[in-house]
């Protein structure tokens, strides 16, 4: 697991389950490559970069073939665990060096030798939903309001064909899962 600096119990306990968190292993990247010096962004006592770290597009490319998705996947984050470190990942242009992977000091947990990068989640299509808080504010920001009635009339009216039509049963089962479809 690594070397856990952290006394309170709850946070160590905490950290020791991100060991056991479903990953992907994917590359082997050596501490050569690895920036762990990477600055926060602070303003105003605020951090804006806290778990956010940065991957070149040649590693990127590397973790798609691995995943064995498509290499012209769009793809642009990672949720990642490597080394103690965890968090997410941004497609970030090379700084024209050796360095591939940058973290920052807001994402390490704990000390670890280990040094193959694990995969949690990456960005893929994700069916979007709206909601109250949603339609309120895109109503406030001057959507008028006949187009969430006609959209809810429209899901309503599939919805009643669903069981005789399977057509649209297929069209609202696919529409409303990720990757196309794929559960």
């Amino acid at each position: 697991m690594g070397k856990f600096k952290d006394k309170n119990v709850a946070k160590c306990a905490a950290g020791m389950g991100l060991c056991f968190s479903s990953t992907y292993a994917t590359v082997d990247v050596l501490p050569h490559e690895v920036d762990t010096e990477l600055p926060d962004i602070k303003r105003n006592g605020y951090v804006f970069s806290d778990g956010f770290g940065k991957i070149t597009p040649d590693l990127a490319h590397e973790v798609l073939e691995k995943l064995k998705l498509d290499v012209h996947c769009t793809s642009c984050a990672y949720q990642i665990r490597y080394a103690g470190f965890r968090g997410v990942f941004a497609r970030w242009p090379s700084r024209g060096d050796t360095i591939r992977l940058a973290l920052r000091d807001s994402m390490k947990n704990f000390n670890s030798k280990h040094t193959i990068l694990e995969i949690c989640s990456w960005t893929r299509f994700q069916p979007g939903f709206l909601n109250r808080q949603i339609i309120t504010l895109l109503s406030v920001l001057g959507v008028p309001d006949e187009i969430f009635c006609d959209m809810q009339e429209s899901m309503l009216y599939k919805l009643n064909r669903i069981l005789d039509d399977t057509d649209v049963a297929f069209e609202i089962l696919t529409a409303s899962c990720a990757e196309k479809g794929n559960t």
